[in-house]
């Protein structure tokens, strides 16, 4: 059976569909609740023996490969390569009912037009960093960009990674063996966005320079061209403007800001929060940001009428002139001079 680098069947089929599968998922389950999440297959065997139930331990190895790909409500991942112990990731039962996860896991082709995007843009990020500190904000686009394929060495040389995302935090623990690079910033949990939110105080907890990110991803929620020929970016709700406003402000060396096409609207919803691209062109003049730069990424191919005013915003020679460029497919890669 094919796998993929985590061990994980890639086309499962479905799993334990014999009696004696159904008896050997009930006592996997019961095993890993009362030995504290984590069992040996040894074990597991010994246990289905008692039982009278024989399995070839490569096949049911295969079996639970199959179990760990179609059951993620169970968060069952392998301890170690060889498959030797099977243990309940923490949270995943809860991260399983947000909607975030589902956004997560859907296959979205547009998403890959705009990650492939950030990713071609990361590789340059080398002739300005050597460690660079980051920030990483809430989101299922924000996860698909730092974790693509491409953007691998990044990863590797980034000396920290703050993030309010749940999903970032614990893909970023599992692919460094838990190296204590990532931070979750503090806030309340929300099922939601399986995130924290109302992160009020990373303003004020960025604002030493000593802490303050060299590389941030984050998205707002919408962009809507406002009737003054201007652009406004906007969160759902209150309890999220904070990290995307630090985030937005204080990054010292590069900001992206990620944006599917279906966020730029003309109508957000009631309670959401804005922030001025006007604000951010003031922020871009200041000396201390001369060498700051901004990009805006977003799938666009043929747009809209609120599209194309957003695109044209953005398009203008003083958003270039103070470091700010678009990225989309219908305009390319920005000349930066």
């Amino acid at each position: 059976m094919a796998q993929n680098t985590a061990g994980v069947a890639t086309q499962p089929s479905p799993p334990f569909s014999t009696d004696r599968g159904l008896v050997t998922l009930g006592l996997l389950v019961e095993a890993t609740t009362r030995s504290r999440g984590e069992v040996a297959i040894d074990t597991l065997e010994k246990r289905l023996r008692n039982r009278g139930i024989e399995w070839d331990t490569e096949q049911l190895k295969d079996e639970l490969d199959d179990v760990i790909a179609s059951h993620c409500w169970l968060g069952l991942a392998w301890v170690d390569p060889d498959r030797t112990r099977l243990a309940t990731i923490a949270g995943v039962r809860w991260f399983c009912e947000s909607s975030m996860y589902e956004q997560l896991t859907a296959t979205i082709p547009q998403c890959h037009l705009l990650t492939n995007q950030f990713a071609e843009l990361a590789q340059d990020l080398d002739r300005r960093f050597t460690n660079p500190r980051m920030l990483v904000g809430a989101g299922a686009t924000t996860f698909h960009c730092l974790f693509h394929e491409r953007c691998q060495r990044l990863r590797r040389q980034a000396q920290c990674v703050l993030t309010n995302n749940f999903f970032v935090a614990l893909r970023w623990q599992e692919e460094f063996n838990d190296q204590g690079k990532v931070h979750l910033i503090g806030g309340v949990p929300s099922l939601d966005m399986a995130a924290t939110v109302d992160n009020e105080k990373l303003a004020q907890w960025l604002r030493a320079r000593s802490r303050r990110p060299d590389v941030s991803l984050i998205s707002w929620h919408f962009v809507k061209p406002e009737n003054d020929g201007s652009v406004t970016l906007w969160t759902k709700n209150t309890r999220e403007l904070a990290l995307k406003r630090a985030a937005t402000d204080l990054t010292e060396g590069v900001l992206y800001i990620v944006c599917g096409q279906e966020k730029i609207t003309g109508e957000v919803p009631k309670g959401g929060k804005s922030y001025s691209l006007e604000r951010l062109l003031d922020i871009q003049k200041q000396k201390k940001n001369q060498r700051r730069e901004v990009y805006f990424i977003t799938n666009v191919e043929e747009p809209s009428p609120e599209q194309q005013r957003v695109i044209d915003c953005l398009s203008q020679d003083r958003f270039a002139e103070h470091r700010v460029w678009l990225v989309s497919p219908c305009t390319g890669l920005p000349n930066r001079g």
